[in-house]
């Protein structure tokens, strides 16, 4: 598995059998397109969506954490700031792959509201 390119947080995350797992069989799954997939991360972030993130009316929260070596914080506070009443959750110490901690109180959040 590449773990280069993720922050320590994550390599702790990664270990647990149960992650580790689910990603090496999501990736023997994905083998045959991960190229295609790397692509079209790399077009998203520099192509235009084709929508005006200020015309977004429905409430959006942002979730980042500010050691994701993948997908810098700067991104997500672009967003939060185009995005007429986002809430931007900045998630100290958090990496890549934070959704496995906090999964529960990113539920308990969105029922919320």
């Amino acid at each position: 598995m590449m773990t280069k390119q993720f922050a320590s947080v994550d390599h702790a995350i990664l270990a647990r059998t149960n992650v580790r797992t689910a990603m090496e069989l999501e990736a023997k799954r994905l083998s045959r397109t991960t190229g295609q997939a790397v692509a079209q991360d790399l077009e998203t972030f520099t192509a235009d969506w084709g929508f005006d993130l200020g015309a977004i009316t429905v409430p959006v929260q942002i979730w980042q954490g500010d050691e994701d070596l993948s997908v810098p914080l700067a991104h997500a506070r672009m967003m939060h700031e185009a995005i007429p009443g986002s809430v931007l959750h900045e998630l100290p110490g958090a990496g890549h792959f934070f959704i496995f901690e906090r999964l529960g109180e990113i539920g308990l959040a969105l029922t919320r509201g």
